[in-house]
């Protein structure tokens, strides 16, 4: 019996003796607010958005904030958000074989050949989206620069020098990879697929996400600006910044880019809060933001 609360499984393939008989097996794992002030903004219910997780997903692809799980826009996690919002198709095999490239592609690409053990494995993995798709994840969290003036004594804050913050985000595409080592061997396009697997995803936030200064205490800024100066000594310093997301509802196509005929999957989204790095490895966090929606 597939499990309603566990959004990927990891097909192990036992071979009885002197039979063809493919058995899957689902691994167990668990996944368990914008401008400054409260928000008097309607949240799903919490049913509604609960998250799960597996063990196959790597700690520097999961992140916790504020108690909730959060993943990174990888090929394997958006390939299960478009099952969320049904753009594949349940009775269309190839759409499942699709999965089965982008999210256990080894497997496919040891057994889909033989279509006498390939085909127990489609159905189970068939069986499984059906059951399970309602549950897969809608927290994500993406990671971009943010470049900072000198600090500002007066504020206890290094102003941002980056137009696109002052202005406000309201929309973003991310950069989605594939962490599979075997992704070329499996030849996943998602042009192939029509609209199922769609290549680039829109994002669109409720509110502009705005960030004029990141607050510092001067003892901890000067450490800061130390280890800058180290690196550069450029006038500006830049940082990073993890945004994290939580995705509402499907809105429709859209063509984010001027000139272009692509249309890509919008998603209206919450920016449940940020967190601020002091370089690009993440490592050292110099600030935090919630943003705390009320019902």
């Amino acid at each position: 019996m597939l499990k309603k609360n566990f959004y990927t499984i990891l097909l192990v393939i036992i071979f009885l003796s002197g039979s063809s008989a493919v058995m899957a097996q689902d691994i167990m794992g668990n996944f368990d607010s914008y401008q400054d002030g409260e928000l008097e903004e309607e949240v799903l219910e919490d049913k509604a958005i609960e998250d799960t997780n597996t063990v196959s997903i790597s700690d520097k692809d999961k992140q916790d904030f504020n108690g909730k799980t959060y993943l990174r826009p990888r090929l394997s996690t958006l390939s299960k958000l478009s099952w969320l919002f049904d753009f594949p198709d349940i009775n269309n095999n190839e759409h499942i074989d699709a999965f089965m490239k982008i999210n256990e592609c080894e497997l496919y690409y040891k057994y889909y050949r033989n279509e006498i053990k390939w085909m127990p494995i489609r159905e189970s993995i068939r069986a499984y989206l059906k059951e399970n798709k309602d549950t897969f994840p809608r927290r994500l969290f993406f990671d971009m620069p943010v470049y900072f003036e000198r600090y500002d004594n007066e504020n206890k804050a290094f102003p941002v020098n980056d137009q696109e913050y002052l202005n406000g985000i309201r929309k973003f595409i991310p950069m989605i990879e594939s962490e599979n080592p075997l992704y070329d061997q499996c030849e996943f396009y998602a042009h192939d697929y029509g609209n199922a697997y769609p290549g680039d995803l829109l994002f669109v936030f409720k509110r502009p996400l705005v960030i004029k200064r990141v607050p510092i205490e001067p003892e901890k800024a000067e450490g800061i600006i130390r280890y800058w100066n180290e690196l550069s000594e450029a006038k500006y310093r830049y940082g990073y910044l993890r945004i994290y997301i939580s995705i509402q509802k499907f809105q429709g196509w859209d063509k984010p880019l001027s000139g272009s005929n692509q249309q890509v999957p919008s998603f209206l989204s919450h920016i449940d809060g940020y967190r601020v790095y002091r370089d690009p490895t993440l490592q050292y966090q110099i600030y935090e933001k919630n943003f705390v929606y009320r019902r």
